[in-house]
């Protein structure tokens, strides 16, 4: 798990900030998902180790940012600002490392 947040979904935010054009957000959409991020600081659970920064601090998250960006803030801010093949492809991600967490609970 700590390779896929580390590896996987730091790669991923940072092709959307500065990747190819092809999958690179611009700028407003970028300042937008941070505003959306931000928004949620504070109306996490307790459970949550840390509140959301903005993608622009990206280089500091740390492994449970980007765990928390996968599984639960991710789905909820991106939706709007990627394409639909994009976000189904983020989706699947998501769901695939959920269920890999639930069998490893078993």
């Amino acid at each position: 798990m700590h390779l896929v947040c580390l590896g996987v979904v730091k790669r991923i935010l940072w092709f959307l900030r500065r990747g190819p054009p092809e999958c690179k957000l611009s700028a407003l959409q970028i300042s937008q998902l941070s505003k959306n991020l931000i928004s949620l600081s504070g109306m996490l659970p307790s459970e949550f180790a840390r509140q959301p920064r903005t993608l622009l601090d990206i280089e500091h998250w740390k492994a449970t940012e980007f765990r928390q960006f996968l599984l639960y803030t991710g789905p909820v801010v991106l939706k709007k600002s990627m394409s639909k093949e994009m976000y189904e492809h983020f989706l699947t991600l998501t769901i695939g490392i959920s269920i890999l967490l639930e069998m490893d609970d078993e």
